[in-house]
């Protein structure tokens, strides 16, 4: 029989975290997510911050046909409209040449960060050069930095975070990229900066972990979170199984960086591969979009807010593009700095792009320096998908602003679990012999399946 180390507290565990995208300096850089349990990758090709407006871009992107091999299948980023196209062509095997041309003045905004488009590639040997490669930039980005990326998963757990600024929340996910064994039990704390960032003490379980027999996280210490769980009968994780283990909600106390680490891997997560995480505070960003935490049914509110205007807001007008298999926008409410504007719209132009725009008449508009909050744009969570929020065709007073685009993470439980006065909640779960109540009962009958505990 296996033994497992558990932590009691009546008998139950304590847990936490996930997977993140960092913020880059490059321009251009690779998001890789793999289809479970397959050898298929989708590859989104990211733009980080661009440093101008782009009418026209030619690149390559190179691979090892031997160890990747690219389906032929792409799909163009929500900033491909119908006056804009977008050419994908495999030069040869190895090579594949992008071209996109507008009919428009631009495509893609100065400080724009988003999908530009989804590739979908097959690696053919596992962590044997998996390399994609950023070429021959030419056009309107022949300038621009670009980082490399590999398709190959060579870690067991990994944490995922975005960036914002002090004072927003953060969600931090903590996944599995396809789990190199079984797991029934397991530990693992998480450390962070306390000076920089806050956990809520709120967190919602990943879909891997949902019928978990008991599933807990508990801050230990400020800096200091511990994770874990057990599952019975056929309720646990299988090999090669990938997704989320759960989401922690903090507070970005200070704007600097923050290394969020796992460690001390027990039980069936022993000597896993862990991949840490740097969360980056973006405090340049001016116009914001919130990151949000929510299942299928909920309401999500994305705050559209501003940082320390650089000068007075007599006028604006953006538009917010989405996904709408995901997300179905539901209308808006004004912010507290433009409570007062004598014109503020929304319009939907299509499918997945909203229009705001707004102006006041008598000069009080936004005073330079202000914080606060512009638009609650509404949305119905439609699937549980990440998914992610952009702005674009920035114009009017905050034209050359930069930004910072929202995310939406996807949620598998129906509830938030709050520790309160330093007590948990406990999931009625925990009731393993289902007579209505917690006690010594189930103890005994938890006890029965392990063969070690320390208390």
């Amino acid at each position: 029989m296996k033994q497992y180390t558990i932590i009691l507290f009546v008998i139950f565990l304590i847990v936490t975290n996930q997977e993140v995208l960092c913020s880059t300096s490059n321009n251009l850089s690779f998001k890789i997510k793999k289809l479970s349990q397959t050898n298929i990758f989708k590859c989104e090709v990211m733009i980080n911050s661009a440093p101008n407006q782009v009418e026209k871009m030619n690149f390559s992107i190179l691979y090892n046909s031997k160890t990747v091999k690219y389906s032929g299948n792409y799909t163009p980023g929500y900033i491909i409209d119908s006056k804009t196209k977008l050419f994908v062509v495999e030069k040869e095997p190895g090579q594949i040449e992008i071209t996109g041309v507008t009919m428009r003045d631009f495509f893609i905004n100065k400080n724009f960060k988003g999908v530009l488009l989804e590739l979908e590639f097959e690696t053919l040997s596992e962590n044997q050069n998996c390399l994609l490669e950023f070429k021959n930039l030419n056009g309107d980005i022949l300038n621009w930095s670009a980082n490399n990326g590999s398709c190959c998963e060579q870690y067991s757990i990994k944490i995922q975070t975005q960036s914002n600024s002090a004072g927003s929340n953060i969600c931090v996910n903590v996944s599995i990229p396809s789990a190199p064994t079984i797991v029934e039990a397991f530990i693992f704390e998480i450390t962070y900066d306390p000076d920089i960032l806050e956990y809520t003490n709120e967190y919602n379980k990943g879909i891997l972990v949902d019928n978990f027999t008991q599933f807990e996280v508990n801050k230990i210490q400020p800096g200091l979170i511990r994770v874990g769980g057990i599952a019975v009968n056929n309720n646990y994780i299988r090999q090669g199984s990938e997704g989320s283990l759960v989401n922690l909600l903090f507070l970005i106390k200070d704007c600097k960086e923050s290394k969020i680490r796992i460690l001390n891997l027990k039980d069936d997560m022993a000597g896993w591969n862990c991949m840490d995480e740097v969360f980056k505070c973006d405090g340049k960003s001016t116009l914001q979009l919130s990151h949000l935490c929510a299942k299928p049914g909920d309401q999500a509110n994305f705050i559209i807010s501003t940082q320390n205007t650089p000068k007075q807001i007599e006028k604006f007008s953006f538009h917010l593009l989405y996904d709408c298999n995901i997300l179905e926008y539901i209308g808006f409410e004004r912010g507290m700095l433009t409570d007062h504007f004598d014109f503020l719209i929304d319009k939907q132009v299509s499918c997945g792009n909203i229009l705001f725009s707004g102006f006041v008449k008598d000069g009080s508009g936004i005073k330079k320096g202000m914080n606060g909050i512009l638009i609650k744009s509404i949305f119905k969570v439609k699937e549980n998908i990440e998914s992610e929020l952009y702005f674009s065709n920035i114009v009017g007073d905050i034209e050359d602003w930069s930004f910072d685009n929202g995310e939406l993470n996807p949620q598998y439980l129906s509830e938030i679990f709050k520790p309160e006065n330093n007590s948990l909640k406990v999931d009625q779960r925990a009731d393993i012999n289902k007579n209505g109540s917690i006690g010594l009962d189930d103890l005994i009958i938890m006890l029965k399946l392990l063969c070690k505990v320390i208390i």
